[in-house]
């Protein structure tokens, strides 16, 4: 079955789940960032030789973390309807070890050239496999994507060495 063939939900049972979809690592898109943030679970290939810079979060109040590392990394995703792993490549992310999960402005993908569509099916007359996902052109591959309150997401996870070397790789910021 391909992403988004159908549009129903799908109903499991805590037994034939494996681990736990709203703890397991993930990539939320953020549209308040105007940078990607990864957390623990990317692979570092690349460090920015001596750049960083300082984040602020929404409010002064919380104060700022300075030297935040600028790096190029992966993470990898798992597409649950065409059993492969594809490499996820990201340039000039801001890295925080101490974050479970990633997180991605869509203007900085739609910047990549990548079609990202926010809109929950839950909130589409006609739903189709077109809307709440991530798709790369050029290239076969649709990222569904789940809700997690009103945060969109899909599940990641840091990349074995194995699938370094072996798994498609594409750029989902600019590369």
């Amino acid at each position: 079955m391909l992403p988004n063939e159908h549009v129903g939900a799908i109903v499991m049972s805590a037994d034939t789940m494996v681990g736990d979809p709203l703890q397991d690592p993930k990539s939320e898109l953020d549209s308040h960032a105007n940078m990607v943030v990864l957390g623990k679970h990317c692979f570092v290939f690349e460090w920015s030789a001596g750049r960083s810079c300082s984040v602020h979060p929404f409010s002064e109040s919380l104060g700022s973390v300075k030297n935040v590392p600028i790096v190029d990394a992966a993470i990898a995703y798992d597409c649950p309807y065409r059993h492969e792993t594809y490499i996820l490549l990201v340039r000039n992310a801001l890295y925080l070890p101490s974050m479970h999960n990633n997180l991605i402005p869509p203007f900085i993908v739609r910047e990549g050239g990548i079609i990202v569509s926010e809109r929950p099916k839950i909130h589409s007359d006609d739903p189709s496999e077109d809307d709440h996902c991530i798709r790369f052109r050029g290239h076969d591959l649709s990222i569904p994507l789940r809700l997690h309150g009103t945060f969109s997401f899909f599940h990641s996870r840091m990349p074995t060495e194995e699938e370094l070397q072996t798994c498609d790789k594409l750029f989902i910021t600019r590369s």
